[in-house]
């Protein structure tokens, strides 16, 4: 487009092989070859196989006198083109890819039985496993939906035709079990809901259509969200943990349950900590000694239900750190650890002269300084025992240096965590 008159305009179309073990599609591919070819490599691995006017070009293993494109059966090829004129060279254009047949190719074997990863009242998405491509690559699948009566007969019907194998580019992945290795996926519309349909699939390739499925038999979900969960609670408890229990609604259809909980540390409101479609779930990464409230609700393809009501659990006690004044002060020092080796390393004159005075020394410090309670301070004051019998050398001249935290991390901070009673994660990074 633009051409200028008495300026040389055209086109430049590259290509680069990619081996795989799979045999694919297509003998030409519309949109490639005739005319001059220049062989060079470039330095992404693509090499430059047309240059012209045209728009519109066929590649061909030696098709063409002119045109000898090293192409061969079974292989998968990616083009790129981009256009020049007098000011210079565009952009590429995206890149495409297409496979070659192998010599004995065949219309696709038949695809997997198609599963559901969620319903919805007009439709649902399905995966399924791909076709076997027979030495052409699959390019698409058709869908087949099917309502029928009592007596067998059919009273509706729809046909979805969708793209086969994945661009190697994009490939299409949906996160579930069935897809998990990048199998196609389709969503079907236009259904009603809480009805059941026959499901069938055959794919298509260069050589024509493939074989069908075998049938499944999918029930859209109801146009009403879930009721209202029952029986939620609580089943055991630690420092850390809460493990929640809940039962499915009464006379509703369930996909998932979300469950949220607020969190006293990061300062947020409810947030959602877990969904699936399972009836327990264990929330960790909790604190100890501290009220956590939990809610859970249903939901379906038609929305989500009401929300359980809240439920109020406290975590267990672990330590001599886990009450409120000491979690209140330990969450204002969020790198409490640092500022007790202040405490640990003002008081170091002291240890030389009787373990115990070091220690009272420090927690003094830390009970005056940072407001810990005395038993949370004796915790800290231990540390520091523990830094200058087992981290002597690292620690000597510089306590915030990588040796010295290395060492004493490694070898005091698990017996602090014991005393305390706090996650590391609290304590914060030294």
């Amino acid at each position: 487009k633009g051409r200028r008159r008495g300026v040389g305009n055209w086109l430049r179309i590259v290509a680069e092989t990619i081996s795989q073990g799979r045999a694919s599609l297509m003998r030409t591919l519309s949109r490639l070859s005739k005319g001059q070819i220049r062989s060079p490599e470039a330095p992404d691995g693509f090499r430059e196989i047309y240059k012209g006017l045209s728009a519109n070009v066929t590649v061909m293993h030696c098709g063409n006198p002119n045109v000898k494109v090293d192409m061969h059966p079974g292989e998968r090829y990616r083009f790129r083109v981009r256009a020049w004129s007098a000011a210079g060279a565009s952009e590429w254009a995206e890149i495409s890819s297409a496979h070659t047949d192998t010599s004995d190719a065949a219309p696709p074997g038949a695809p997997g039985i198609p599963h559901v990863v969620k319903k919805r009242p007009q439709g649902f998405t399905l995966v399924w496993e791909p076709s076997l491509d027979n030495g052409a690559e699959v390019t698409s699948y058709t869908i087949s939906v099917t309502q029928r009566a009592d007596d067998g007969t059919v009273t509706w019907s729809k046909d979805v035709t969708v793209r086969g194998s994945p661009d190697i580019e994009r490939p299409r992945r949906v996160n579930t079990r069935e897809s998990r290795h990048g199998w196609p996926s389709a969503s079907v519309h236009g259904l009603s809901a809480n009805t059941t349909y026959s499901v069938r699939l055959k794919g298509f390739n260069s050589k024509g259509e493939g074989m069908l499925s075998a049938e499944s038999l999918i029930t859209t979900s109801t146009a009403v969200p879930p009721g209202i969960v029952k029986d939620f609670t609580w089943d055991g408890r630690t420092g850390y943990t809460v493990d929640l229990s809940w039962k499915i609604p009464e006379d509703s259809e369930v996909d998932r349950f979300e469950v949220e909980r607020d969190d006293w540390y990061l300062e947020k409101g409810f947030f959602r900590f877990h969904q699936g479609n399972g009836l327990t779930v264990t929330a960790d990464t909790l604190l100890p000694a501290v009220p956590y409230r939990f809610r859970v609700r249903a939901c379906n393809g038609a929305g989500c239900g009401p929300y359980s009501p809240v439920l109020n659990v406290t975590t267990k006690v672990t330590g001599s750190c886990t009450n409120s004044n000491d979690l209140k002060e330990g969450k204002a020092n969020p790198n409490i650890i640092d500022s007790v080796a202040n405490c640990i390393y003002d008081c170091a004159q002291h240890y030389w002269t009787g373990e115990e005075v070091f220690v009272n020394c420090t927690q003094d410090c830390s009970h005056n300084q940072l407001r810990l309670s005395m038993d949370c301070s004796r915790c800290f004051a231990d540390l520091g025992i523990c830094i200058f019998r087992r981290c002597p050398v690292q620690c000597s001249m510089n306590y915030r240096s990588s040796y010295c935290v290395d060492c004493y991390t490694r070898k005091c901070v698990p017996a602090l965590m014991e005393c305390t009673g706090l996650p590391e994660y609290f304590l914060g990074d030294s």
